[in-house]
């Protein structure tokens, strides 16, 4: 009776204390079904199945009809033609966001209805106006095509080099990354990892990541999920996982970001719920900014498990490298010399 109490023992501990990994199936039935959900008729510039569900849908698999994204882009040259071209006066991600999406659909930032996106990315006051994550998005917008920074018509020129400089100052004491305050929050740290990924061969900059990723792996929750500001979201996890994989970093293998056996890709899955994903595991129903981002980390995730490029690299990596990513390269090598 002792041994068979202590084989019951065993074999529970084992259960219980195995690594949950979250299969890449699942994960593709969570993105296929949730894109499903959403006719063409129902995309539109903005938050609500806006840029971010554009971007998980033409980064996934998922089978879409011909034309699916026509309606997206005429409403939103509709948008601009209505506006003079102006998407926000203060917020500048709009424009990163919205040069995101419209690479990812093949289509041209730099003439939407007349109106070039990329200038409101060259000029680096009017970015920097909303925060580190005006930064960050700029920066991985004109990453994702590999764009040459247009002239700037007003304010300081911006740069590459000074962009990850902007990002690199806003990284705090204790390794993470924040909007404000001296501590790192999950969201900020991972958002600045999905910026900063393409340049972890630069040692500075790799120092600068390594750092961030030891506050990501210290500050994962035992359940494997990553909280802001003391509250677990989905959309904190989905930003980790979209961060890890655009590292390269295997979130199922990687024993940093494994707590109790549990990892943040079956964290996120845990937010599922009829209709998409729920912000808070508290709630009962589905919200759309945490089913969003909860698509395109999963996206981001199962592009890595298939040897994929990651979510944000989307023109081929290999093309001729312009002559503004070489002036990048010269003067953040001049940055340095004098950081």
């Amino acid at each position: 009776m002792n041994i068979l109490k202590k084989a019951f023992v065993f074999i529970a501990v084992m259960l219980f204390s195995a690594t949950v990994y979250a299969d890449t199936e699942t994960a593709k039935q969570a993105v296929s079904e949730y894109i499903a959900s959403v006719s063409s008729d129902e995309l539109t510039p903005g938050y609500a199945n806006g840029e971010w569900f554009v971007l998980s849908a033409a980064r996934s698999d998922t089978k879409l009809k011909d034309g699916y994204f026509d309606v997206y882009y005429k409403k939103l040259c509709d948008t601009l033609k209505q506006s003079g071209g102006v998407l926000s006066e203060r917020k500048y991600t709009e424009y990163s966001r919205t040069v995101i999406a419209l690479t990812a659909i093949g289509k041209d930032p730099r003439n939407v209805s007349g109106y070039d996106l990329l200038e409101k990315l060259a000029d680096i006051d009017a970015v920097k106006k909303q925060g580190v994550n005006g930064s960050i998005y700029a920066l991985i917008a004109l990453d994702c095509g590999n764009y040459i920074i247009p002239q700037a018509k007003s304010g300081t020129q911006a740069t590459r080099a000074l962009y990850i400089e902007h990002i690199l100052s806003a990284q705090k004491s204790d390794g993470g990354f924040s909007l404000s305050g001296d501590k790192g929050d999950a969201d900020m740290t991972a958002m600045a990892l999905q910026a900063l990924a393409k340049y972890k061969d630069d040692k500075k900059i790799n120092e600068s990541i390594e750092k961030a990723l030891v506050w990501l792996s210290e500050n994962q929750l035992d359940n494997g999920g990553y909280a802001t500001v003391g509250e677990e979201t989905c959309e904190s996890s989905a930003q980790v996982l979209t961060a890890l994989c655009t590292l390269g970093i295997d979130p199922d293998t990687d024993e940093r970001f494994i707590k109790n056996g549990q990892t943040v890709c079956g964290n996120i899955l845990g937010y599922r719920t009829k209709n998409g994903f729920k912000h808070l595991k508290t709630l009962e129903n589905a919200d759309i900014i945490a089913s969003e981002q909860a698509v395109y980390s999963l996206t981001a995730y199962i592009r890595a498990k298939e040897g994929k490029t990651p979510l944000y690299c989307i023109k081929d990596e290999t093309a001729d490298i312009s002559a503004e990513i070489l002036r990048w390269a010269a003067a953040f090598k001049a940055w340095q010399s004098v950081a």
